[in-house]
């Protein structure tokens, strides 16, 4: 069974660039998720978020305006996945949009993903992106 993929579009009071940056530096990822985050700017390179919860590998870039990687739940059943996840990066006026397509994931997972991605990823990046630089 084919499962619509999830898409959102977030905007981020930063450059392309600086997200771009942001995304493959596992310091300030983990720092704005409050979860431990190893990841490579490389294609080919695993990558592991929210501890060994997902994991990953970076398939292509096209630095500062396209990734794509498999994105993998460890509490997925075995056989389910790795699905796709694509990010598109825009500058966007004063800022940049993130277009974000999840895909192949389990069906059952579709309405917790997309909740998921709202309240652990883009909830909290925003708060980090928005936070006076130290």
């Amino acid at each position: 069974m084919k499962t619509k993929p999830i898409q959102q579009t977030v905007h981020f009071p930063v450059s392309a660039a600086e997200f771009w940056k942001f995304w493959f530096d596992g310091k300030s990822h983990a720092q704005a998720l409050g979860a431990s985050v190893t990841i490579s700017e490389k294609v080919g390179a695993n990558y592991r978020s929210w501890g060994d919860y997902i994991s990953g590998k970076t398939l292509h870039l096209e630095k500062p305006r396209l990734l794509v990687q498999t994105w993998r739940a460890s509490d997925w059943a075995e056989g389910e996945g790795p699905s796709i996840l694509i990010l598109e990066i825009t500058d966007k006026g004063r800022g940049c949009e993130v277009s974000m397509t999840h895909a192949g994931f389990p069906p059952a997972k579709r309405a917790s993903l997309d909740k998921g991605w709202r309240d652990y990823y883009w909830k909290p990046l925003s708060a980090f992106f928005r936070k006076p630089p130290r």
